[in-house]
């Protein structure tokens, strides 16, 4: 499984770096042609903005599994350790709930938008929400492994020490109390 997930992640990375690539190309020749050669790009304005969309949504699952998103640990490190582990996991499975929620209701969304046609590309709008979606859903394929690695494995321990493959955590090392 684990192999299938760091598989995906390179894929995704090599994504965000296309997208990210693509998206300062269009922003720059839409300067040039705006405020050059004034004929702006109608399309090249909108494209981004659903490049953006995906990068964003791509790089969160990313974030998620590498540990990354911003979090406050300095009232773990109040607690016994112990509690300190049950608050973690805790706190990602209010993750998955919130992931699963926003999941279950952005389906109507997506009912609404398969409909509906971008201003100028006219492309269906559901290709760019679909980014919305697959990075959600990539989060919580994200959020159940990192759940089975704190149950089955020790990365409960892991995160509390900052000691991780995923967890690229670098910073404070302040022991937690015992």
């Amino acid at each position: 499984m684990n192999k299938i997930l760091n598989l995906i992640d390179k894929v995704i990375k090599y994504l965000i770096i296309t997208f990210l690539t693509l998206m300062v190309v269009l922003v720059f020749m839409q300067v040039i042609f705006r405020f050059v050669l004034n004929n702006p790009l109608q399309w090249s304005e909108e494209l981004s903005r659903f490049l953006f969309v995906w990068i964003s949504f791509l790089g969160a699952s990313l974030a998620l599994k590498q540990g990354q998103h911003l979090g406050i640990d300095v009232f773990l490190k109040l607690f016994p350790r112990k509690l300190s582990k049950f608050f973690i996991f805790l706190s990602y499975i209010f993750i998955l709930i919130f992931l699963v929620g926003i999941s279950y209701k952005g389906v109507g969304v997506l009912n609404i938008v398969s409909r509906q046609r971008s201003a100028s590309l006219r492309i269906p709008m559901i290709y760019p929400y679909s980014g919305v979606f697959i990075g959600l859903f990539l989060m919580i394929i994200n959020t159940i492994n990192i759940l089975k690695n704190m149950v089955f494995g020790n990365a409960l321990d892991e995160i509390l020490d900052g000691k991780t493959e995923d967890y690229k955590i670098d910073g404070d090392t302040t022991k937690y109390q015992e």
